[in-house]
């Protein structure tokens, strides 16, 4: 029984440090009235609320300990309270990563949570919540639609039957514009060149019998420089690369050929009624730059405030998208894509019987 005392002093210090981070469990301590006057107070019933107020309302700020306390907010799904800790934090140490990144995700969630109806994408035939990842047919017909035929420098690998050069070359046969000598020199090129040609001549009327077995320059700038700006921004799992992304659901993680292509895709097909994510016709008008502005430099403002993700339009983040979307082909080309040509992922709904040998 001597040791009695000793047990429940322990129990105290442990349902006090409960209440509040444990950095300032020390401090609690030493104010806390006698282990025979404090309420029970059980674990899964401490006031987090409370305990931030008492962190931001301190005379001598502890900013270690809001920071821990940021981080359990943030656990807690309670990203007010993990922004307001973090802003609290950044002010007076502007240089701490981890608390700019937990305000950044704390901000896109709420933005996410209170996003307004005007801003959710409409006007498509194309849905932007993605029925799944798309077949191998209808990555090929993106392939081909933003393939730049006029840009030699515009290089994918191109797989092309010998039945189907057969049939165009009786085609050009027939043409008379085509001499001995362009008959020729279409037969010695790459296959890349023979697209060219084919796509010129026929205009797509073949697109389903040619592979393209890598991507195109545009798509695989995307993949490479574009992909990795939205993924650390608006296409993060607390934004529009989770569950409470509205009618704007990007797939995560991009691990695969069909999950950057489906991206991709979701991408160009988003418009609202402030515009397009991608417009091409006004590359700076596009709601990619746009939104991604400060709201003091922004021409179209965020429907609720959000962390940018460009300095400015000096920032080199932002140059790199303007050029990508400048140079992709105008206007939008139309894929061509049907409820078919969806295939089955995790967490989607179940694509159509017969997608999954497209």
């Amino acid at each position: 029984m001597r040791h009695l005392p000793a047990v429940c002093s322990v129990r105290c210090v442990s349902i006090v440090s409960l209440m509040v981070v444990c950095a300032l469990a020390a401090a609690v301590c030493a104010a806390a009235p006698p282990a025979a006057s404090q309420p029970a107070v059980r674990a899964d019933a401490v006031d987090l609320d409370a305990a931030c107020e008492a962190l931001l309302d301190e005379q001598s700020p502890d900013y270690d300990a809001m920071y821990k306390m940021a981080l359990r907010c943030n656990g807690q799904d309670r990203p007010d309270l993990t922004a307001r800790l973090a802003d609290r934090v950044l002010g007076a140490r502007p240089g701490h990563a981890g608390a700019r990144a937990l305000l950044r995700a704390a901000s896109l969630r709420l933005a996410a949570a209170q996003r307004r109806p005007a801003s959710q994408p409409s006007g498509r035939t194309d849905s932007v919540l993605p029925a799944g990842l798309l077949g191998p047919k209808a990555i090929n017909r993106i392939r081909l639609a933003e393939f730049m035929v006029d840009d030699m420098a515009d290089r994918p690998r191109v797989r092309i039957s010998s039945p189907v050069l057969d049939e165009f070359v009786q085609e050009l046969q027939r043409s008379p514009s085509m001499t001995p000598e362009n008959l020729e020199r279409f037969r010695r090129s790459g296959n890349d060149d023979k697209l060219r040609w084919i796509i010129k001549v026929l205009d797509g009327r073949y697109a389903d019998r040619i592979d393209m077995t890598s991507d195109p320059a545009n798509i695989a700038t995307f993949r490479q420089k574009i992909w990795p700006i939205l993924s650390r921004s608006c296409a993060s799992p607390a934004c529009h690369g989770g569950p409470d992304g509205g009618s704007l659901r990007f797939i995560l993680p991009a691990t695969n050929g069909a999950v950057g292509m489906t991206n991709f895709y979701v991408a160009s097909r988003c418009e609202s009624d402030d515009g397009s994510l991608i417009d091409r016709r006004q590359p700076e008008a596009s709601l990619l730059l746009q939104y991604g502005l400060d709201s003091q430099a922004a021409s179209l403002k965020h429907p609720v405030p959000v962390p940018p993700i460009f300095a400015g339009k000096d920032d080199a983040k932002y140059r790199i998208v303007l050029e990508w979307i400048r140079g992709l082909r105008t206007p939008a080309p139309d894929y061509g894509i049907t409820e078919g040509m969806w295939r089955q992922w995790p967490g989607a709904e179940p694509a159509s019987a017969d997608s999954a040998g497209n």
